[in-house]
């Protein structure tokens, strides 16, 4: 996903752009898309400043963190972000990222660094299929979303009997 700057006018720009994960230099095995990515961009250019707003839509394949279910997952996140051409500013720490210094002979702009950050940021810390998913049985690894066991669920760890004798 390029933005060609040259092309810019004054004013609100509107672009739609698709691309697939390694597009993005996302691997499959770090995170698997189910669909294309797509993301609606806008540019307000006044001057030499950017103004740049995104919104990214994807699909996700994720394995549930308990019962290790394959399932599909909607993400979206959005983009804000300024861009100012300026040559002799070039390099100054503006200490947000969100604010760079380009050069004004920058021909295109490539958005897959800020697109593939601002999808990695969306992925859930622990991938879960349902908000109520039970996980599998701990002692026989049945899904316990689908079937239920007669696994006892007082087995307790033979190296707590002790403990267990002196609270008698």
């Amino acid at each position: 996903m390029k933005l060609t700057l040259k092309e810019l006018k004054n004013g609100i720009n509107h672009f739609d752009f698709k691309a697939e994960g390694v597009d993005l230099d996302i691997k499959p095995e770090e995170v698997d898309f189910s669909s294309e990515i797509r993301m609606k961009f806008s540019v307000l250019k006044i001057g030499n400043r950017l103004n740049c707003q995104g919104e990214i839509k994807a699909r996700l394949k994720l394995e549930c963190g308990r019962c290790l279910t394959e399932y599909t997952q909607p993400v979206s996140s959005k983009m804000d972000f300024v861009l100012e051409l300026d040559d002799e500013k070039i390099g100054t720490d503006t200490q947000d990222d969100d604010y760079q210094f380009i050069s004004k002979e920058t021909i295109t702009y490539d958005l897959n660094p800020r697109v593939r950050e601002a999808l990695i940021l969306t992925l859930p810390l622990k991938p879960l299929c349902q908000d109520n998913c039970k996980g599998l049985c701990q002692y026989c690894g049945i899904n316990l979303n689908e079937k239920s066991c007669n696994c006892s669920q007082e087995a307790v760890d033979p190296r707590w009997n002790k403990l267990k004798e002196l609270l008698k």
